[in-house]
């Protein structure tokens, strides 16, 4: 018998697969707040910036992800793994925040614990995307090679951690307000004026918005919601005011959620002036537009009043830094522009597939009571043919698409170099109960993860995580 699960866009599920007793144990996770604020109080201290304190990308990285859901009301935590590793790139010592918890639990005897044991039934690397990648299939998945292995399921370079596949993004709960007020309310006006609701919209885009709406709250019902600016758009479009239905209250911290994180001013202004300087120029000087002009002299004199931090909305920030003619990632932190714009999102992508493929109780007890020859046989057997379904799953499915599908519209079907991912052999199940070991049951656990050659996208989906 076989089944697949998706993933998801979870740091946690895929380090519980790689070194949570590889899916049949426990990972190690901790609150992430007392490290953000530790972390952040260093760097204050220090007069610098986190991305300059931290100084490795993989642990700028993880602690961005992890002030981002902080900052979007979630609750944050890291693998043992990321804590430590954000912790020493701090210059700060994890266990004094979290104890020994951020350490892997030691095995005990290795009867009990022998399914728990990666040296016992090693991780094996899956799939012909690999190659792209220098690995070959089929060799032995090291721990010094797991972060290898993360990389490969955010989308990034197993050497370089270069980003390869953009996490897909969909704004967040908190941005989102109820959409029946505002359906409600477009449709009494457009029964005042004896028109249908569509005709008080002038543009294709509005018209296309409220139709969804409306086929929206048909499916889910009251429940439904919509992002804010979509909503203030339509009640603009119709002359209708939207703090007289949501009240002004909620729609300022949907706004705020919307918007997304904040970027330092500061920093921004003293590019903008270096660069006037070096081509003999007032800094205002270098935007076209007067509306630009005048949002950076706002700024500009913000600054004079402010002691300290000055911060400006991250999509401001950005086209501001643009419009001067300078890269934002020379102004800030890559790593720190892209947690910003997340701000205000939830990453909805699917990092990879759980394929599991096991066999029935009996066979399992056979090879849990079978002379050692004879199991190491029948269990090459079935591993062997585990591995032919991995070429068939990549027959099958290591496919990528490429456009919209929906609303009568079909994505082209574009042909990968096949999956990147790996494999563990269990011999028995989950411990349950209090029980010091789990049941006999033979099973093998696929990790495929992103394809690649050219078109390097996420494991195909039904659109609900569902491969």
């Amino acid at each position: 018998m076989g089944w697949v699960t998706g993933i998801g866009p979870s740091d946690e599920q895929v380090e519980y697969r790689l070194t949570g007793g590889h899916g049949c144990g426990q990972v190690t996770v901790v609150d992430a707040a007392p490290l953000i604020a530790a972390v952040e109080a260093k760097a204050a201290e220090a007069g610098t910036t986190v991305a300059l304190l931290l100084g490795a990308t993989e642990a700028k990285k993880a602690f961005y992800r992890a002030r981002t859901q902080l900052r979007s009301d979630k609750k944050a935590r890291f693998t043992g793994f990321d804590a430590v590793e954000v912790a020493a790139a701090a210059g700060l010592d994890a266990r004094t925040l979290y104890g020994e918890a951020v350490l892997p639990t030691p095995s005990a005897d290795g009867q009990v614990d022998y399914h728990l044991d990666a040296s016992e039934r090693p991780l094996v690397w899956i799939g012909q995307g690999l190659h792209e990648f220098g690995i070959t299939p089929g060799s032995v998945l090291a721990p010094e090679q797991f972060q290898a292995a993360r990389r490969l399921m955010r989308g990034e370079d197993p050497r370089t951690g270069e980003t390869l596949v953009e996490p897909k993004m969909a704004i967040a709960p908190t941005a989102k307000l109820h959409a029946a007020p505002l359906v409600r309310a477009i449709r009494r006006r457009a029964a005042e004026q004896g028109v249908q609701p569509q005709l008080l919209l002038e543009s294709k885009r509005k018209k296309d918005a409220f139709g969804r709406m409306e086929r929206q709250l048909v499916r889910f019902g009251e429940a439904h919601k919509a992002p804010v600016s979509t909503l203030l758009k339509l009640a603009d479009g119709v002359g209708i005011d939207a703090t007289e239905l949501y009240g002004e209250d909620a729609l300022e911290k949907a706004l705020a959620a919307e918007a997304g994180g904040l970027l330092d001013a500061r920093v921004l202004l003293h590019a903008v002036e270096a660069k006037a300087g070096e081509n003999g120029r007032e800094p205002a000087e270098l935007f076209d537009s007067a509306s630009m002009q005048r949002r950076y002299r706002q700024t500009e004199a913000e600054a004079g009043r402010r002691l300290r931090d000055l911060p400006m909305a991250v999509r401001e920030a950005v086209s501001m830094a643009k419009a001067a003619g300078l890269a934002p990632d020379q102004i800030w932190d890559a790593e720190e522009i892209k947690a910003a714009m997340r701000e205000g999102r939830v990453e909805v992508g699917n990092r990879g597939a759980d394929t599991t493929l096991d066999l029935g109780k009996s066979k399992s007890v056979f090879l849990a009571y079978a002379p050692p020859e004879i199991a190491r046989e029948v269990e090459s057997i079935y591993t062997s043919c585990g591995r032919e379904s991995v070429d068939a799953l990549e027959r099958w499915t290591a496919y990528a698409m490429r456009g919209r599908h929906g609303d009568g519209e079909a994505a082209r079907t574009l042909d990968t170099s096949g999956f990147s991912g790996w494999m563990m052999i269990h011999r028995a199940a989950r411990p349950v109960g209090g029980a010091p070991y789990g049941d006999p049951h033979f099973h093998l656990a696929l990790h495929p993860g992103q394809h690649g050659q050219g078109h390097r996208r996420e494991v195909v989906h039904d659109g609900r995580g569902r491969p």
